[in-house]
């Protein structure tokens, strides 16, 4: 169930808020440590091993490159995508990535990849 919870915010997690994700994992590990009653001096690696649990930012990235491949025709996120590249034009102060930043050099890497 606390798996299921965090997977809902995959989209938002790829924004350029670092603070958020280490924030998210922090809690995600002191649940698993309460849930599987491991001792407070396990590694962290090894819950996630031995629960066979990826850590929340290598999930996230694979949630949003399976989403942007799959709504890769979606003509409504297409048209976001096209809207924001013609905002991000006009504006050159921009501190952070945004999921739509994330999304374009996701599709831009499978162009890549099949030529």
């Amino acid at each position: 169930m606390i798996r299921s919870i965090y997977d809902y915010c995959f989209i938002i997690a790829q924004g350029g808020c670092q603070k958020i994700n280490e924030q998210l994992q922090l809690q995600q590990n002191k649940n698993l440590r309460a849930i599987k009653h491991f001792k407070f001096k396990t590694r962290i690696e090894k819950m996630h091993t031995d629960l066979n649990i990826e850590q929340l930012k290598p999930r996230f990235e694979k949630m949003l490159k399976k989403f942007a491949i799959k709504k890769n025709e979606d003509s409504l996120i297409n048209a976001e995508i096209r809207e924001y590249k013609k905002s991000k034009q006009l504006s050159t102060n921009q501190k952070f990535q945004t999921p739509f930043d994330s999304i374009i050099k996701i599709r831009q890497s499978i162009h890549t990849e099949i030529n």
